[in-house]
């Protein structure tokens, strides 16, 4: 059970430990219900869209934050993309 939780942590961009629920861990465990229902997508692009706003407003603290987790996403595209509904990562 420990090496179980330990498989759904990672080191965030600042060093902290964070639960990687888009990581490799998480997709090992999970029956890809997330995928299904397009929660996975649907995250990604009110992840973007709240990114845009934020940095439009010029709201600095909640647009950095926005992007620190838009960039979270893109980088564990890879591991989600080919079960995904939309074709192409970019379109996320």
């Amino acid at each position: 059970m420990g090496q179980y939780c330990l498989d759904l942590l990672t080191q965030d961009f600042d060093g902290h430990p964070i639960v990687d629920y888009l990581g490799e861990g998480f997709m090992k465990r999970v029956d890809y219900l997330p995928l299904r229902d397009d929660t996975v997508t649907n995250a990604y692009q009110f992840v973007n869209k709240e990114a845009k706003k934020w940095r439009d407003l010029k709201n600095t603290e909640l647009a950095s934050r926005y992007a620190l987790l838009r960039n979270y996403f893109r980088e564990r595209l890879a591991l989600w993309k080919d079960r995904l509904k939309v074709g192409e990562p970019h379109q996320l």
